[in-house]
């Protein structure tokens, strides 16, 4: 029942994790004390070859009434185009962003990495690209890339602390901009 649309425990209009089961293909949701509460929901295109033109992905995180603090963090995979994106907040507030994608032959990229300056220095980077290493090696990836500039020095020993190495430029890049970038992979298949 308490799973239902227009169900609620607390007094809200009940149209929370009923609807996105209802409207969910699959949905699964586990609670553990004290560390939390995980809900799960995949979509899956209704027409069978429907094109995607481009990655649109929305999150809308709405307290409770009396309260100042709704979720912890958001996520989303998109199988079709091999896409992820992970979304932080802390205590409610945006706190940053990173993405992976497909590049072929067992290999996907890190892209957009960000963390807003007022959250640096409270691991929400670390926790961002563990859980996009992680995501990675589920979804089978051999092997991770990322470019940087080499002025993010927290970026780069972030990613060093985690095992990434750098490597040669792994797409075309003009010579004129071969300083301003610091590529690096990393070895999925490692232990982890």
């Amino acid at each position: 029942r308490g799973m239902g649309d227009g169900y609620s425990t607390g007094g809200s209009p009940g149209t929370g994790l009923g609807a996105v089961r209802r409207l969910s293909d699959e949905f699964d949701i586990a609670s553990a004390v004290p560390a939390g509460t995980v809900a799960v929901a995949r979509l899956r295109a209704r027409k069978k070859g429907a094109a995607t033109s481009a990655l649109r992905i929305g999150a809308v995180c709405l307290p409770a009434p009396g309260e100042t603090v709704s979720g912890d963090g958001w996520a989303a995979q998109l199988d079709a185009t091999r896409a992820a994106l992970l979304l932080a907040s802390v205590k409610g507030e945006p706190a940053g962003c990173v993405a992976m994608r497909d590049l072929g032959e067992g290999t996907c990229e890190m892209k957009r990495m960000f963390v807003y300056t007022r959250f640096h220095r409270q691991k929400v980077g670390r926790v961002l690209v563990e859980q996009l290493l992680h995501d990675a090696r589920v979804a089978g990836h051999a092997r991770m890339r990322l470019d940087t500039g080499p002025r993010q020095t927290a970026a780069i020993g972030l990613y060093e602390s985690v095992g990434f190495r750098r490597i040669a430029a792994y797409y075309e890049v003009p010579g004129e901009l071969r300083d301003w970038l610091v590529f690096m992979q990393l070895d999925l298949t490692a232990a982890g």
